[in-house]
């Protein structure tokens, strides 16, 4: 038991005198990254207009001469309860039986 107090004694005096030295370089770094790095191309896309933004963050990833004149929609989320999007019309008959096959799962052991 005194042993292993000694060595957390030990170990979190250690982290505490070599971490401060790495905080300042972790702050530049954050401020620096958050200018560098472009926003998410579902972000751009939500808020709308940026279009020749997001063609030149995707041209990036993959030059292709038809992200030109594109144009990016993004999805808002669906009002209501997620559940109750599961019954629409259409969807029944595939999560009940979705459900069925994770629940005949759990009889098996």
């Amino acid at each position: 038991m005194t042993t292993m107090r000694r060595h957390g004694h030990r170990s979190a005096s250690t982290a505490t005198r070599h971490a401060w030295p790495d905080r300042p370089v972790s702050s530049v770094l954050t401020v620096a990254l958050t200018w560098l790095l472009p926003e998410s191309v579902r972000y751009l896309a939500l808020w709308g207009g940026r279009d020749a933004r997001i063609a030149a963050i995707l041209g990036r990833v993959r030059p292709d001469p038809a992200l030109a004149g594109a144009r990016f929609v993004g999805v808002r989320k669906a009002s209501g309860s997620p559940v109750r999007q599961l019954f629409a019309p259409g969807l029944v008959a595939g999560t009940v039986l979705l459900w069925l096959c994770f629940f005949m799962s759990l009889l098996v052991f």
